[in-house]
């Protein structure tokens, strides 16, 4: 088990992400002829045998998992095919589980070259068919100097959370060693504005850039356009002094793992490094609100209990919107309150090649792996209502780790873009931090928005101030898509009302509180068609047009599906 580096050193040098963007900026712009070598890389000299499959799969070094023709092939190491080449600014390792034998044997060549940047794709799952571990592996980089972070396949650059890293999710790490920056580059790099984004593009293809890939997919080639996006610096009079910056548990617990240290319960608290000028506080609201902040010190019933005290009229259970009478009464009594849902039947046969192209079940296998058919199907019919294409500008609303944005750009080239309270505020690449209802974005900013399974969240007016936001964030004729649409018989908000009272969660006076026993949410509030009138639609009369769907063949495309209603608001 590692345990040279503290959890500490560890902690800091994945936190530099933002300084390592800047270090990509200020690299060689320069366009020059990628030198392509037909080389099988190896720690050692010699021969192996391996399989190489002739249509579709992706070619492998390791020992294939059925029976293929073998070839025997000569190897060699990165440092013995390169040796005599003054400069290597990049290297990109794609080789499908074997980056540590790689690694090993190209030690000549970082130590020559103590600038290069090494683009690394790693993958749990390819990493034990070779043998190795991708902890043991990180942390040999983390010893050899490097910072690094995860970057997309738009080349943009963020931090990394230990599940991304250790799991099965396949992440590109972008890996350099961090030099020494001015004050004034320091700045530059790390504080992050609302306004005045400027983007910067700039190929990293140098003619000693080795693509050590194995029939890799083009998209992940070196050979990439890399876009970073650097604030312009506000004026800044005086002195500046070092900031700290507060990193999340996740981080830490990853610092604590690759330091060899076990996370106990009791050392998972926000830590602070000094590294970074602070982004922008944020509001008292924003640092008082958890999604899920933890449960009550009481049973279940005393929670109930409690509730029923404050004066609501208590059920002891969720709420059903998806049985057939329920939605057949919703249908009905929408009518007279000027909301019709259309039946909209979904193209299961399509939905199908989505989930397959968006490759929820490789990429996202961690992302709710128990509801996935739901979150998918919500995101499948999102991108149907809203005809996304390449000049859209979109974002995704309360997306927390939401897959949406990565699967609409890749699917639809979309500049896409997530948002979410949790988030630090600001712009920083494309996440956009802080209150939904005041985004630090200009007047008509996006064409296209979506939110999935989260106006329910909405505490408070919250979710009135959001349409009213909305009908200045899009564009005139952009649309919001919303799904699952939470509506019911009457006004109500469903609870876990352990996880409630651990934050003193204030409901809306004179509605029924459904309370959810282990459901782990705080609230959710389900409208009734009145109450949805009264709080969103005659806020917003003059600037949106609604149009609402009742998905009719739902529970046909998986019986885990609740999804029944979904609406657009299309702006005027």
């Amino acid at each position: 088990m590692p345990n040279d580096l503290t959890a500490g050193a560890i902690q800091s040098r994945i936190l530099q992400y933002a300084s390592l963007k800047h270090e990509l900026k200020i690299a060689s712009p320069q366009q020059h002829k990628l030198t392509t070598l037909n080389v099988v890389l190896s720690d050692t000299e010699g021969t192996v045998k391996i399989a190489i499959k002739e249509v579709h799969e992706p070619n492998s070094l390791l020992p294939p998992t059925v029976d293929e023709t073998f070839f025997e092939v000569e190897t060699s190491s990165l440092d013995a095919v390169l040796a005599g080449i003054p400069k290597i600014d990049a290297i990109n390792l794609d080789a499908k589980g074997a980056a540590p034998l790689i690694f090993h044997e190209m030690q000549n060549i970082l130590k020559q070259n103590p600038q290069i940047t090494m683009y690394i794709v790693v993958n749990s799952t390819d990493f034990d068919r070779s043998g190795s571990s991708p902890k043991n592996f990180i942390y040999e980089l983390l010893k050899s100097g490097f910072s690094f972070a995860k970057m997309n396949r738009r080349g943009k650059v963020t931090g990394i959370s230990e599940a991304e890293l250790l799991g099965s999710v396949t992440v590109k790490l972008v890996c350099r060693k961090i030099g020494k920056l001015s004050q004034h580059q320091q700045l530059v790099s790390a504080t992050q504005q609302p306004i005045n984004y400027e983007h910067y593009f700039h190929q990293q293809n140098h003619n000693q850039a080795i693509d050590a890939v194995d029939n890799s997919d083009s998209e992940e080639t070196v050979c990439q356009n890399i876009t970073t996006i650097e604030p312009t610096a506000a004026s800044n009079k005086g002195t500046i002094k070092p900031a700290k910056l507060t990193a999340n548990t996740d981080q830490f617990k990853l610092a604590l793992t690759l330091s060899g240290i076990a996370p106990q319960k009791e050392t998972l608290k926000t830590q602070e490094v000094e590294l970074e000028p602070p982004k922008n506080a944020r509001s008292q609201e924003e640092e008082q609100y958890l999604y899920q902040p933890g449960v009550a010190d009481k049973s279940f019933s005393e929670s109930v209990e409690d509730i029923k005290k404050s004066g609501y009229k208590v059920v002891a259970s969720g709420i059903d919107n998806s049985s057939p009478e329920v939605v057949a009464a919703i249908v009905k009594i929408a009518e007279p309150e000027g909301i019709y849902f259309q039946p909209y039947e979904v193209d299961i046969a399509g939905y199908k090649e989505y989930f397959n192209r968006a490759a929820y079940l490789t990429k996202y296998s961690d992302y709710y792996p128990g509801n996935q058919v739901e979150k998918s199907l919500e995101h499948y019919l999102g991108l149907c209502l809203l005809n996304l294409n390449e000049k859209d500008i979109f974002v995704d609303l309360a997306s927390e780790n939401s897959p949406i944005p990565e699967i609409y750009h890749r699917l639809t080239e979309a500049t896409a873009f997530s948002q979410d309270i949790m988030y630090p505020p600001g712009i920083n690449g494309n996440q956009i931090g802080g209150d939904a209802c005041s985004m630090p974005v200009p007047d008509g900013f996006a064409s296209k928005a979506a939110l999935t399974c989260s106006i329910e969240h909405f505490e408070g007016d919250a979710d009135t101030r959001l349409f009213v936001e909305l009908s200045r964030v899009l564009k005139p004729g952009g649309i919001l898509f919303v799904c699952p649409f939470y509506i019911y018989t009457e006004a109500a908000t469903q609870t876990d009302p352990q996880v409630s009272l651990a934050s003193r969660v204030s409901f809306d006076e004179g509605t029924t509180i459904y309370c959810a026993q282990g459901w782990g949410n705080r609230h959710a509030r389900f409208y009734s068609p009145r109450s949805f009138k009264e709080r969103i639609m005659n806020s917003v009369k003059d600037r949106f047009k609604f149009d609402f769907y009742y998905l009719k063949n739902a529970p046909q495309v998986d019986v885990s599906v609740y999804a029944r209603f979904a609406f657009t608001a299309t702006r005027l």
